[in-house]
């Protein structure tokens, strides 16, 4: 596993794929109203939920995985 961090873990790629890349957001609360995430689960004994991201392509870093990769690295500076 690699961590990619700032003060703080933020992200960790989990998977390195013969065609992908698997990347694991940590949040407080879980954004179930998207399209980026294909598994979203809560961490045992923990406040804190597990975004799964699955990049195929550069073109599945868009608009919304960029929203959400800056949202856990802001996010790591206040936990």
């Amino acid at each position: 596993m690699v961590a990619l961090h700032s003060t703080l873990d933020f992200a960790y790629i989990t998977q390195f794929g013969k065609n992908f890349i698997h990347i694991v957001l940590p949040f407080n609360n879980p954004f179930d109203d998207n399209l980026c995430f294909v598994k979203i689960a809560k961490i045992p004994g923990a406040s804190k939920y597990n975004h799964h991201i699955r990049i195929f392509a550069k073109e599945d870093l868009n608009e919304e995985v960029m929203h959400f990769l800056k949202l856990a690295f802001a996010g790591s500076f206040r936990s």
